[in-house]
């Protein structure tokens, strides 16, 4: 999810995007989610009254949304099972606050299953039918990476421009001597996914969560520099 969420500025025109991970209030307070909102969004001052709180989120969302012309702003809020049905019924004003002036919050919730479909219901049972349909219209599930999501992760690598503008690529710049006697990270999917399963990260299914694969591939990268000496490098 980081990853994607990294790149939509550069794939949709600077899109404004901001991204908080959620606390677990004990007690819900109106203070502490404009707080945390603010905070978010790089806004020194965070204090004053709960109207003022509310107003400067505003505004600020304003901003960021019409800093890029399309006057939309994205929020990812993760371990968004953490909120409780006030929290979301504040996220609606604010979203309601900024359609007052012309501008569109889109929103993506991420957390831990099956606790954040429980809260979004919850809130939807009990508080608003509207929080569901604002907020949690499509369920995306995120699965594991397999054998081809790596090979295809692999091939991505040896694709990327790496440094930026600079016209080589990614595994180009790392083994150049490699990279020109015809190396690709992609011919060492097996090798990776092996490796993989010697770490137990794998699943029953062989799958691996993503944010795991970036540590073994720097393992492995690390691992193959050793073993080809001068000849990677």
């Amino acid at each position: 999810m980081r990853l994607v969420f990294d790149r939509l500025p550069r794939d949709l025109d600077n899109l404004a995007c901001i991204h908080i991970i959620a606390q677990t209030n004990r007690v819900p307070s109106v203070r502490a989610f404009f707080k945390e909102l603010l905070t978010a969004l790089g806004h020194a001052c965070r204090t004053g009254e709960t109207s003022d709180l509310r107003d400067r989120v505003r505004r600020r969302l304003e901003e960021v949304a019409l800093s890029t012309g399309n006057s939309v702003a994205v929020l990812w809020i993760d371990e968004a099972q953490a909120w409780t049905g006030e929290e979301f019924l504040f996220l609606r004003d604010v979203q309601n606050a900024l359609r007052e002036v012309g501008s569109e919050l889109v929103v993506f919730l991420s957390g831990e299953k099956p606790y954040l479909y429980r809260s979004i219901q919850d809130v939807s049972t009990n508080r608003s039918r509207a929080i569901k349909r604002r907020f949690a219209s499509t369920r995306v599930h995120l699965r594991g990476y397999g054998k081809r999501e790596v090979s295809d992760l692999f091939e991505q690598i040896d694709r990327v421009v790496w440094p930026e503008a600079s016209g080589i690529t990614w595994t180009q710049f790392f083994l150049p001597k490699a990279f020109e006697a015809g190396f690709r990270l992609k011919s060492e999917t097996d090798a990776c996914m092996a490796a993989l399963l010697r770490e137990n990260v794998l699943d029953a299914d062989k799958r691996c969560q993503p944010w795991l694969i970036r540590d073994v591939l720097a393992r492995f990268c690390r691992s193959r520099r050793q073993r080809c000496g001068e000849a990677c490098r």
